[in-house]
């Protein structure tokens, strides 16, 4: 009642499968490599008993004979005394499959008694390969000998019906850590790149190379870039490059409801509109509403289609728009990172948590998975002439702690952007200052700014302006119907309307007035933050 017992019958029978041994047949163990083997040669003809197959020398003799079959021929990660993967079976099966087996060249029978038993002498070479005689003319060759990412490729049809197009293996492939064919080229191997032209060039005539069906050499951070030897030429080697590139597309909606004339085209599910059967990859259980996944495009139509690797982490530090550190480890971004609608490229160090995915191990896209919110408020002030331990280059913001702490920061006023940042230890409180803008600020870990948005209109800082006249903060820390922020900053005049003089208060400065009025700015989670 094994569900393979057909099967089992069939190979017994064949002389493929003997058993472990006289008394034990094992179906569901793990074979080996040249378990594998044995079973391949056999069906290609070979005799266990003429080739030794059996007994204590069989494993020797199954290793020779596989070798020159090229049995183990493409096998990855392969020893053939381990317990043999999926991958590396089908990999023997189909070497089997394009393999042309043997046939004895003498037969003759010895009969003792009421036994016979028919002996094989010499094994000589069929002319045929396996499939063929297995499958007759119904399976054969394709016409494609290129993929749809252009690389060279080989083809099957079965019944006249296409079976796939299977990519022949490169002869060498890199990913890109920089822009550019040469740039890239030359950071995987310089003393190669400097060869081109002269121990070997690029075919182009007029086909190759194909990158992403395209004729160009647009190789990006992060892209495969993959060489085929095509050489017709004895004075050069000739390779096809064909760069892989793919790009982060976030799944707005999966529709399951399907009519019955697409149901009979195979198409089980839309895709944002696109039918599962033209979204290569498409898989049910991780292609979900919200779900991220890489797809390469020849033009509009999806090629291919894989869900990324995730990592989630924190961003310790950013390095420029080249590469962030997270939670330890430093990734470079690929060239296309960010340019998803829909998918956030951050900006800013910090404690939010992010998903970063990853094509070839560089980041193409994040998304936020816990926001915490970093970002300092203060107020960027001019200072006036009157001031002049601060040169007249510089500006300083003036800021406050949750626990009403004064921290004051100088600014380069000419690059207000940039990290160019020194913190004193005392302004005075009643400088005069010329001009005050609200901004919104964050520090790096050595506690200088390292990001900067100063505005006058408050459009860039995602907060709302509200004004209050003569109210008082609540003891459950509401005011004027809006929640304070634990690092609410205040600025405070002191009354005068002669001078512009500035106070830096707190939390609980608020709390203990009797009454505020003034303008206050409220962000997107209903808090004031500053005042």
């Amino acid at each position: 009642n094994h569900w393979a017992a057909g099967y089992i019958a069939y190979c017994a029978n064949e002389g493929i499968i003997d058993g472990r041994d006289a008394n034990t047949f094992d179906p569901d163990a793990t074979v080996t490599g040249l378990e594998a083997a044995k079973m391949m040669l056999v069906a290609l003809g070979y005799d266990s008993k003429i080739e030794g197959f059996t007994g204590g020398q069989w494993a020797g003799n199954v290793l020779k004979a596989a070798k020159a079959e090229e049995l183990f021929d493409g096998c990855d990660d392969f020893n053939a005394g381990a317990v043999l993967d999926r991958d590396n079976a089908a990999q023997i099966i189909f070497n089997g499959l394009m393999a042309k087996g043997v046939k004895y060249d003498h037969q003759y029978e010895i009969t003792t008694g009421d036994t016979s038993v028919t002996v094989n002498t010499k094994a000589d070479a069929l002319t045929s390969k396996l499939y063929e005689r297995a499958f007759g003319t119904d399976l054969k060759p394709g016409t494609a000998n290129a993929d749809d990412f252009g690389r060279p490729a080989h083809s099957w049809e079965y019944d006249k019906k296409d079976v796939g197009t299977y990519a022949n293996e490169a002869d060498f492939s890199f990913v890109a850590a920089k822009a550019g064919f040469t740039p890239a080229l030359t950071e995987y191997d310089e003393d190669f790149a400097a060869d081109q032209n002269v121990e070997w060039e690029l075919v182009t005539d007029g086909i190759y190379p194909a990158i992403n069906g395209a004729k160009n050499y647009n190789v990006e951070i992060g892209d495969v870039v993959e060489f085929f030897d095509v050489t017709d030429n004895e004075l050069k080697t000739q390779y096809k490059v064909v760069v892989s590139h793919y790009d982060a597309y976030k799944i707005t909606e999966i529709d399951t409801d399907v009519d019955e004339d697409a149901a009979e085209e195979g198409i089980t599910a839309y895709i944002d509109s696109i039918p599962n059967t033209e979204f290569p990859g498409y898989d049910a259980d991780t292609y979900v509403e919200d779900a991220v996944v890489l797809v390469a495009k020849k033009g509009v139509k999806i090629i291919d289609s894989y869900v990324p690797e995730k990592v989630t982490g924190a961003i310790d530090y950013v390095h420029g728009s080249t590469a962030y550190t997270i939670d330890g480890t430093k990734y470079t971004r690929a060239t296309d990172f960010g340019t998803e609608a829909g998918i956030a490229a951050p900006t800013q160090a910090g404690d939010s948590t992010y998903d970063f995915y990853l094509v070839n191990g560089y980041l193409i896209a994040a998304e936020v998975v816990e926001e915490v919110t970093d970002t300092l408020f203060g107020v960027v002030l001019d200072r006036g002439t009157r001031t002049p331990d601060f040169g007249a280059e510089e500006k300083i913001i003036k800021a406050v702690t949750s626990d009403a702490e004064e921290a004051v920061y100088t600014i380069d006023a000419a690059a207000p952007n940039e990290v160019k940042v020194t913190e004193y230890e005392k302004v005075s409180e009643n400088g005069l200052y010329s001009e005050f803008k609200l901004a919104a600020y964050q520090l790096n870990e050595d506690g200088e700014i390292d990001a900067l948005t100063v505005e006058t209109t408050n459009a860039g800082l995602e907060l709302t302006v509200g004004t209050a006249s003569n109210v008082t903060m609540s003891s459950r820390g509401v005011f004027d119907g809006n929640y304070v922020a634990d690092d609410v900053v205040i600025f405070c005049d002191d009354g005068d309307s002669s001078d512009i003089t500035w106070t830096v208060c707190g939390y609980e400065d608020l709390a203990a007035a009797d009454k505020v009025s003034g303008k206050y700015f409220v962000n997107k989670d209903g808090e004031i933050v500053a005042m």
